[in-house]
């Protein structure tokens, strides 16, 4: 059985697991037009976005 918050994704073939966990810092939720801004600005993060696997496997 599988953890709770685990993700599986696979890409190119090679199998990825993703433990999801809650942010230990409290940051404020900023736009869409306000996060696109700081990070062309910053060149020093990566937005990756997950959503989990509905098929069941």
């Amino acid at each position: 059985m599988r953890r709770a918050n685990q993700y599986r994704l696979i890409k190119d073939g090679k199998p990825f697991i993703i433990n999801a966990h809650k942010d230990k810092s409290k940051i404020s939720l900023v736009s869409a037009n306000q996060a696109k801004k700081l990070i062309s600005a910053s060149k020093k993060y990566v937005l990756l976005f997950l959503r989990e696997n509905q098929s069941g496997d």
